[in-house]
């Protein structure tokens, strides 16, 4: 039996050439594998997961889901007769276990939003849920004209976040910005996943 002996130069350029052919998981790749996961048979799944969420506090439904590093914002928005009752998240988040963030910002979109009036138990399943991946935070002029249906805002000196679709028109955004004093505004990417209420 022949072995083969490499120099240590040789073997350090054997990994670094392996590592250069890994792919990279890359935040772009993972808004991919969201966007494939949202249309893909799976769905079906996270969506009695999460509605499982907004009526319980405990689900023991195991699920599988795409990667999740931490470094796309969550978004949860719960609607019901087309009026937002109540949005929770977060761009930046103190742990990368999706399910452990999603249930999260169910209970304190359900519980804690005090823009809008809470549910109640007999309102959940008349209740659409709307789940937010965010990205490609960028700053905006206020001159600038915004696609409220496609973006998301965010309002730094007020630490308030809206989803895409959630300011309806140029006036509401008006009397929003009447409340921020630094007029700093940036606009957000989402990929968007609604969970349509139950036929009942």
């Amino acid at each position: 039996m022949k072995f083969l002996f490499l120099s240590k130069n040789n073997f350090l350029s054997i990994i670094c050439l392996l590592l250069l052919n890994l792919p990279l998981f890359s935040v772009e790749t993972e808004e991919n594998e969201w966007r494939k996961f949202f249309l893909s048979p799976n769905k079906k799944e996270f969506s009695e997961y999460a509605r499982c969420l907004l009526s319980s506090d405990i689900c023991e439904q195991k699920i599988s889901h795409p990667f999740f590093s931490g470094k796309l914002g969550l978004f949860v928005t719960l609607k019901k007769s087309n009026q937002i009752r109540g949005c929770f998240g977060a761009f930046h988040h103190n742990s990368s276990e999706f399910l452990t963030l999603l249930k999260e910002y169910m209970q304190s979109a359900k519980k804690d939003d005090p823009r809008y009036i809470e549910l109640t138990p007999k309102e959940f399943s008349q209740t659409a849920i709307i789940i937010t991946l965010a990205f490609g935070l960028q700053k905006v002029s206020i001159d600038k004209e915004i696609d409220f249906k496609n973006l998301g805002i965010y309002l730094s000196s007020l630490n308030k976040v809206y989803v895409p679709g959630e300011i309806r028109s140029l006036k509401s955004f008006r009397s929003i910005m009447s409340e921020n004093s630094s007029k700093e505004v940036f606009t957000f990417q989402a990929i968007t996943f609604t969970i349509p209420k139950e036929d009942k």
